[in-house]
């Protein structure tokens, strides 16, 4: 009853995950997605907390990572999604009458970097992965050889197979954005798919042992 529920419970996990990519398909951070870096500088110093409010007035609340740049606190790099021009020069207004300055846009920094697709932004990992399934097959096939080699890898396959689609799919659901954090976290889907393929396999050999007692 028990792995009927949890069965479900991925099933449904695996579906929703399908309808909501094409729904939307992935959310690329800024990491990964189109993005600006404007870089500020401020002679008499800048106030993260009052760059940080005009960046929220002027791009719409955007998620905006807002990085000091100098030990002096003179210059601040501000990375958003994409922005367009005339936000850039609204940006620019608002700073221009904080400070008092009649800076230009050639007075900012700016760098505007295309986006990434879901397949630019995995293949970086494939062989790495790829190695750490190989070698962790490889290990539950020797460890539990006596259960039949090719039944124990097929096994750990689908297991991490499934795991992995789980953790895609939750990504997709709540829409999280495919940054640096999908590393661990497929290293940790990784982990449980062996740990989870390792609990039922020793089940299996104790069954067996009893089995063989038994006998």
């Amino acid at each position: 009853m028990k792995n009927k529920i949890l069965y479900g419970i991925i099933a449904i996990i695996l579906i929703a995950g399908i309808v909501t990519f094409f729904i939307h398909g992935f959310n690329i951070g800024n990491v990964y997605g189109s993005y600006t870096k404007i870089g500020l500088y401020i002679e008499t110093g800048v106030n993260k907390e009052e760059v940080t409010q005009i960046v929220n007035e002027t791009f719409e609340n955007k998620e905006a990572l807002i990085q000091d740049v100098e030990y002096f606190g003179e210059m601040v790099l501000i990375t958003l999604p994409q922005v367009t021009d005339e936000q850039i020069d609204s940006f620019l207004a608002k700073i221009n009458e904080k400070y008092s300055l009649e800076y230009t846009k050639d007075d900012l920094d700016i760098l505007n970097m295309p986006g990434q697709t879901f397949l630019e932004v995995a293949m970086p990992y494939v062989w790495p992965v790829a190695i750490s399934v190989v070698l962790a097959t490889a290990y539950m096939a020797i460890r539990y050889y006596s259960l039949g080699v090719l039944k124990v890898i097929g096994k750990s396959i689908l297991s991490i197979i499934i795991i992995q689609a789980i953790i895609v799919s939750l990504y997709l659901i709540f829409n999280l954005p495919i940054d640096l954090s999908i590393v661990p976290a497929v290293l940790f889907g990784l982990g449980i798919a062996v740990l989870y393929t390792a609990n039922k396999n020793n089940h299996l050999l104790d069954i067996k042992k009893q089995e063989s007692e038994d006998n």
